[in-house]
């Protein structure tokens, strides 16, 4: 069944579509985009907020700017922990346990539309970085409904890519979707910890 389906999405590919999933699959190598987004969380939001109310002069806006800061920066120390984690579940753990070949390996006929990668295939690392970021990100409260429905939309492209370029079966997606999610859900509840809560609160822009 899995390699019924690559192929199938093999035979429906497209120029444009080639183009596009090559493109986003590639924002997924090493966990870049996610890596970007963490650092944009940690340091270029925090800074634009607090910059922008400094400059309007108003007591109140520097109160709250400080507040949505911190949200910011916890959001990105979360989101790092959720990926970190993921890695060492899905590529540490995982891989060399299922030693998975890849689908273009097992059936020579199925053509892949990049540099074929040499770990082997479950679970899919650019899935479980991309779920376990996205994830993270959607379950802070205080973050806004339009970014997460982004983080969500960009982690399940990533991880379709990974299909249609042909380097993964999709129980290797699925599998990346679990375990991203178990990962953020397990960051998110180790740091309610009221002693995690306290080690963070030490942290550089992370005390109230």
């Amino acid at each position: 069944m899995d390699l019924q389906i690559l192929h199938a999405l093999a035979n429906a590919r497209t120029p444009f579509f080639n183009a596009f999933f090559i493109f986003v699959t590639k924002l997924g190598d090493g966990g870049i985009f996610w890596i970007a987004f963490c650092l944009a969380l940690l340091f270029l939001l925090p800074a634009v907020t607090v910059r922008k109310a400094a400059r309007s002069g108003d007591a109140s806006a520097v109160a709250a700017a400080a507040v949505r800061a911190r949200s910011y920066r916890m959001a990105g120390l979360m989101m790092a922990l959720s990926l970190i984690l993921g890695a060492v579940i899905g590529n540490l753990i995982l891989k060399p346990i299922f030693n998975r070949t890849r689908p273009f390996l097992a059936d020579p006929t199925l053509t892949i539309l990049i540099k074929a990668p040499t770990s082997v295939s479950f679970p899919s690392g650019h899935t479980t970085s991309s779920f376990a970021s996205a994830v993270s990100f959607c379950l802070d409260p205080s973050q806004k409904r339009g970014l997460k429905i982004l983080a969500i939309v960009a982690a399940c492209l990533i991880a379709f890519s990974r299909l249609y370029v042909g380097v993964h079966y999709p129980t290797d997606v699925l599998g990346g979707i679990i375990i991203g999610v178990v990962s953020a859900c397990l960051i998110r509840a180790l740091m309610k910890h009221p002693k995690m809560q306290a080690a963070a609160a030490k942290l550089p822009g992370f005390h109230a």
